[in-house]
């Protein structure tokens, strides 16, 4: 009897410790891929930017296919689309922002005259306030240097732009296959096993199913939010007018602080080409426009949200921004959701899943 409870002791002290060192296996694991990604980040990021540029167009592709239209014919039509608006982002970054760093200097010098101007309006008008002190805290010309080295980044992205296109004809070519694939190869396997196949083929159109919706609907919200900003910066005369909507589309994919980033330079350059009331007319305008945007017809079409806690949105911003720059920051929603939808599918990660998750 006493060499029984022994034995469950001795056992039970061995799962334990069993737990313990799968724990600290996975953590370190964890650790070596992240590693891993961040070191290989100028491959693994156009392969991201790939995989969700395919994601976004696979639908286009099956509807084309629903009308009869041959795969050919279908995919070099699609590919003729991504190149077209790839080639007119490359010339908007390319032209924009080059004739932008050169007129940097300029636009620093302007900015600080005309805050400095401010800054002493404040000071004579009796506050008593310890200006040298703000003045050194708030410097606007930095907004314009974080802009440019933005740009830049993108820039060189979009530089990679051919091996993209070429990643994404062969992603295209595969996804019409996918689905087929994986149905014959749940039709080979033994019958104990044919639950999970089954089980991955619902797990990967889910995965695809939700991240193309938000794709779809925030590509689409977003370039109304940019041809908007477009039409009144053009209308309002400020410089740079494309330039400025397509830094709009990109950082509306940035939930929460994308738009105040995208309003920033444009609101002081507003206010170097005029003055504060002109600034402040901008600001209005932007406000309207993600408000109604961003708060009225995105909640409308895309439903309760992204199902990602408002804290582990920040996070997300924060952790795929470091692992792979701005094109981190773009992706990181629909990598947060990935990675969510994958926990979902353990039970025994389901718990990491509802914390991330809005509910």
């Amino acid at each position: 009897m006493q060499d029984d409870l022994i034995v469950d002791k001795t056992s039970s002290q061995n799962q334990h410790v069993s737990k313990k060192g799968n724990l600290l296996i996975t953590i370190a694991s964890l650790f070596i891929i992240i590693a891993g990604l961040k070191f290989s980040q100028s491959i693994v990021i156009p392969v991201l930017l790939s995989l969700f540029i395919t994601i976004l167009a696979s639908p286009f592709l099956f509807w084309l296919r629903s009308k009869k239209v041959p795969d050919v014919l279908s995919l070099v039509l699609i590919i003729s689309l991504i190149a077209a608006f790839g080639t007119f982002s490359v010339g908007i970054i390319g032209s924009s922002s080059a004739e932008f760093s050169t007129n940097l200097p300029s636009y620093e010098a302007q900015l600080k005259l005309k805050t400095g101007v401010v800054f002493d309006l404040i000071e004579s008008s009796g506050f008593n306030i310890d200006m040298l002190q703000i003045r050194s805290l708030i410097k606007p010309a930095t907004v314009f240097q974080f802009v440019s080295s933005g740009l830049n980044q993108v820039g060189n992205m979009l530089a990679q732009f051919l091996l993209i296109l070429l990643m994404v004809s062969f992603m295209l070519m595969e996804t019409s296959r996918l689905y087929s694939k994986l149905s014959k190869t749940g039709s080979k396997r033994p019958k104990l096993y044919e639950k999970t196949s089954d089980k991955t083929v619902s797990f990967i159109q889910t995965l695809i199913q939700k991240v193309n919706r938000y794709m779809f609907l925030k590509t689409l919200f977003s370039l109304i939010t940019a041809i908007c900003v477009t039409l009144f910066l053009s209308v309002y005369n400020i410089h740079y007018p494309f330039l400025w909507g397509f830094l709009a589309f990109l950082l509306n994919f940035i939930p929460n602080v994308g738009s105040i980033i995208a309003a920033i330079p444009v609101i002081l350059l507003g206010f170097i080409q005029y003055n504060m009331t002109h600034a402040i007319i901008i600001l209005c305008f932007y406000l309207i426009i993600n408000t109604v945007v961003g708060s009225i017809i995105e909640p409308k079409y895309m439903g309760k949200g992204l199902g990602l806690s408002p804290l582990f949105i920040f996070i997300s911003l924060l952790f795929w921004g470091w692992l792979f720059g701005a094109i981190g920051m773009l992706l990181a929603i629909p990598l947060t959701m990935v990675v969510k939808i994958v926990l979902e599918t353990n039970p025994g990660t389901q718990w990491a899943a509802s914390i991330i998750g809005s509910s």
